[in-house]
């Protein structure tokens, strides 16, 4: 019997930027990695989250795994967040924010870096996600207010809440949504969503 509170963790590393250091055929091997983090996950039904992936200074290659990701319904943490790792073979080189004793502004921050890992996703939803994806500017996000053990469906009022970064969106956003309505303020880097009475589906276009 599978413990309630198991969940499959992983990681995605394309072995040819790993080990020569070149972007070749990475985003078939890392397409190939993540399928199959979401077969087994589904064989033994349970959550899945990709833990590691992005150490490296290649932000071509980083930018090739999030998309996947996003059509995977998945997850995903960042190596690394902080500089100074005696764990890590190149820390700054892999860092996010360079000194984590320091403020997180500035040139303590790798800005092109937190550019190319920094897009809208859902961080709650009231309901089960069905596609979620970010490409040039725009967010799109489609789901099901149905619950996901098929229970039923989620209440009118459940709230759908989406991170949108302002680093993506420095002059504000525009929202178009089918089958709820917005109670966000504008521009809120918070963006919530609630299901209208009666749908089955809503969705979510997030553009500058």
């Amino acid at each position: 019997m599978i413990d309630p509170h198991t969940a499959f963790a992983f990681h995605d590393y394309c072995a040819t930027e790993n080990t020569v250091h070149v972007d070749v055929e990475c985003p078939v091997l890392d397409a190939i990695t993540q399928t199959n983090g979401t077969i087994y996950a589904k064989f033994f039904q349970i959550p899945q989250l990709m833990t590691e992936f992005g150490a490296t200074t290649n932000l071509q290659n980083i930018t090739e795994v999030i998309p996947q990701a996003d059509l995977q319904n998945m997850g995903w943490l960042e190596w690394a967040y902080t500089g100074n790792d005696p764990t890590s073979t190149a820390s700054d080189a892999q860092a996010l924010v360079y000194n984590p004793a320091l403020p997180p502004t500035g040139d303590n921050v790798n800005t092109a870096k937190l550019a190319v890992l920094a897009e809208p996703y859902p961080r709650v939803v009231g309901g089960t996600p069905k596609f979620w994806a970010f490409r040039v500017g725009k967010f799109q996000l489609s789901y099901s207010t149905e619950r996901a053990d098929y229970h039923g469906s989620f209440v009118s009022g459940e709230q759908t809440v989406i991170s949108v970064p302002a680093i993506e969106y420095p002059n504000g956003y525009q929202v178009n949504v089918k089958g709820g309505q917005v109670t966000s303020a504008a521009g809120a880097t918070l963006l919530t969503i609630v299901a209208d009475p009666g749908a089955s589906t809503v969705e979510v276009v997030v553009a500058p």
